[in-house]
């Protein structure tokens, strides 16, 4: 859920800079709002909500029954036995995880020490409180951190290197290295890639307007930067660079001149509204004591709550079982029609995170399913889980598979291609021994509806 949030908050946030600030000359205000957008991001879901969070946890805490535990009562702790086992679909994760991470490190390390080994190679000439690099092979100008880098065989022009001086006087490596460390850890976050494209756009246009604002005519500035980007080769990771994403809009947005107060105030005003759109509806999650919030109960005169001892009981003498289904689900099953899967379907239900798949009503792992083809199947039902449902949050549909065989078991054909359920007595999941059996069909809706039979009385418990 948190990963969710922060996606949405990146997106509300890159969405409200397209449409308002992409196109105005705003160059410094946009690099700090994509920077602050992208910090506040992973905040935001850590942000109370007040009055909601603390309504629903006064509710928690006054209204909690205590349960007094009696002689003949128990205390049991339910082991799972998935828990005990091998999560492998975890472990697959993690080690996809892990190399996305591990490529992506790799890259930034080798660039650094790319850096590293021109500044060895090069003749350092100091100009104006930053190095200027020159190389004695071909390379595109470009700058990183408070170093340009420079062919000594080709020189850039005065307004190609009044750019670069630009880029390194106001540090948008930093940016860019920042950007470059964030995909490390979220590499697989196609929207900070987003942000890392609009925050070197930006850098472009804030080096033009630098050049602009120092006395190169505009005409002649453009001419210098087409002969540069005919001249060099590509961009160089995490570098900045003159001919960097060269187009239209640049040489446009050189034209503009600075937009009036109106039109500031009115762009912030949207930018400040956006910001707290998505606080408030993505904010919820807090890590304030609960002391805390019994203080400000006690501030708004509501009495201090005292927290409930809650304890889990189970009575092996008064187990009573689950209510069966309505009499009429089960008198008013219509025949229906067999609803076979398709190829495409079995690929794309193998999503852990969409998807929870049973076959034959045994739950199975979502990469099991290509050991199946679609012919192996006769039917299938895909349901949404609802907010209450067992496995809410786990995955968001679950789909129940039959196979031919088993299929034929529980529905039986009545022509017109459709099918009728065969009341037939099977055992439940306790075992034969139980003498505990139910009508296949209502053991299925007992299954769905989270209950179970009763369980037998032993003796002596």
């Amino acid at each position: 859920m948190y990963l969710a949030k922060v996606a949405a908050a990146q997106g509300i946030f890159l969405v409200a800079f397209y449409l308002i600030l992409d196109r105005t000359p705003l160059d410094h205000f946009k690099r700090g709002y994509l920077l602050a957008s992208v910090a506040l991001s992973f905040v935001i879901p850590y942000l109370p909500v007040w009055p909601a969070e603390i309504l629903a946890r006064t509710s928690e805490d006054v209204f909690q029954p205590v349960v007094t535990v009696g002689p003949d009562i128990i205390e049991l702790t339910p082991v799972s036995e998935e828990a005990s086992s091998t999560n492998w679909l975890a472990i697959s994760l993690w080690t996809l995880y892990g190399i996305g991470v591990l490529y992506s490190l790799v890259r930034v390390i080798y660039f650094l020490f790319g850096v590293y080994q021109r500044l060895g190679h090069g003749k350092h000439y100091p100009a104006g409180g930053l190095t200027e690099v020159v190389l004695p092979y071909a390379t595109p100008p470009h700058t990183f951190l408070r170093w340009v880098f420079f062919s000594e065989a080709a020189r850039p022009t005065p307004g190609v290197l009044a750019h670069e001086h630009a880029h390194a006087r106001q540090l948008h490596s930093l940016d860019r290295l920042l950007m470059a460390f964030l995909c490390v850890a979220w590499w697989w976050n196609p929207l900070l890639y987003r942000y890392a494209r609009c925050l070197a756009e930006t850098h472009e246009l804030l080096a033009d307007r630098a050049v602009v604002r120092s006395g190169h005519p505009v005409a002649d500035y453009q001419r210098q930067l087409l002969n540069a980007l005919r001249q060099t080769g590509p961009a160089l990771y995490l570098a900045s660079t003159a001919d960097y994403s060269l187009t239209k809009k640049r040489f446009s947005m050189m034209l503009q001149s600075k937009p009036s107060l109106l039109r500031r105030l009115s762009s912030y005003t949207f930018v400040a509204g956006i910001t707290l759109v998505a606080a408030f509806s993505l904010g919820g999650r807090t890590s304030a004591p609960r002391d805390a919030f019994s203080a400000d109960l006690t501030t708004l005169g509501f009495p201090t709550p005292t927290p409930a001892k809650t304890v889990e009981v189970i009575n092996h003498d008064t187990i009573l079982p689950p209510p069966p289904p309505p009499a009429s689900v089960l008198e008013n099953m219509k025949p229906m029609r067999a609803n076979p899967p398709m190829d495409a379907d079995l690929v794309a239900w193998r999503d852990p995170e969409v998807f929870g798949i049973w076959v034959d009503g045994t739950r199975i792992d979502n990469d099991a399913l290509g050991e199946f083809s679609a012919e192996d199947f006769a039917h299938h039902r895909k349901s949404r889980l609802l907010g209450n449902a067992k496995n809410a949050g786990i995955h968001d549909y679950q789909v129940d598979l039959w196979t031919k065989k088993y299929f034929h078991t529980i529905w039986r054909p009545v022509g017109d291609g459709t099918y009728e359920w065969i009341e037939k007595k099977v055992p439940t999941p306790e075992g034969p021994d139980t003498g505990n059996y139910l009508p296949a069909m209502e053991r299925m809706l007992l299954h769905q509806a989270g209950g179970r039979p009763a369980a037998p009385k032993v003796e002596g418990c």
